[in-house]
């Protein structure tokens, strides 16, 4: 019973929450997750077996993910895993957790990787703020590098400072993406909502 306890409060990995992503949306078997993450931009991460199925026991052990029965033939011998209430809360919690600055300078994957599964799981008004965060963070830290880089240009080798300033080209590109990412949400969030034309007999 205590490991059980311990296992449940432990919080998934990377890993572990694409795959609460993925589900959230669908039922799916281990051998098309595994396919989704060979064959798909979510690629970053291992699609083997020997990946793949641990992440899902661990999550299963946290009573995050169950089993199934196949949502296209339900007699079938064939489970799928689906998440639980339980693991949909989590996935809510990753994604909505602040954006911090150590996340811009270390996971910058990870914060896309919480942007791709936000529609269809957060609020609209808590993707925006993600996105205004994350903007906010990004710039403030370009503004660090490119004062580290100013001291660089006295002493440093060329190549390092031309390293560096190839860094904040990369971060000037994911703050301008932000800021196209926040008016296309503002945007949808202030277009009025369509209604289904009135019926004439």
């Amino acid at each position: 019973m205590k490991y059980q306890a311990r296992a449940s409060s432990r919080r998934p990995s990377s890993l572990g929450y694409a795959i609460l992503g993925l589900l959230a949306a669908r039922p799916w078997t281990g051998y098309e997750i595994g396919r989704l993450f060979a064959e798909t931009p979510i690629a970053i991460y291992s699609s083997s077996p020997g990946s793949i199925y641990p992440a899902i026991k661990g999550l299963r052990a946290a009573g995050l993910v169950e089993r199934a029965p196949h949502p296209d033939n339900p007699d079938s011998s064939k489970r799928v895993f689906a998440i639980t209430p339980r693991g949909r809360a989590a996935l809510r919690d990753w994604l909505a957790a602040p954006v911090a600055r150590e996340d811009v300078r270390r996971n910058m994957q990870d914060l896309m990787l919480r942007f791709a599964f936000m529609s269809g799981n957060l609020p609209e008004a808590a993707i925006i703020r993600f996105l205004k965060d994350l903007k906010r963070e990004t710039e403030a830290h370009i503004e660090a590098l490119e004062a580290h880089a100013e001291q660089m240009r006295a002493a440093a080798p060329l190549s390092g400072v031309l390293a560096l300033q190839a860094g904040i080209d990369g971060y000037r590109k994911t703050a301008r993406w932000a800021q196209r990412a926040l008016d296309a949400f503002v945007a949808g969030a202030r277009a009025p909502q369509k209604t289904p034309p009135e019926k004439t007999s």
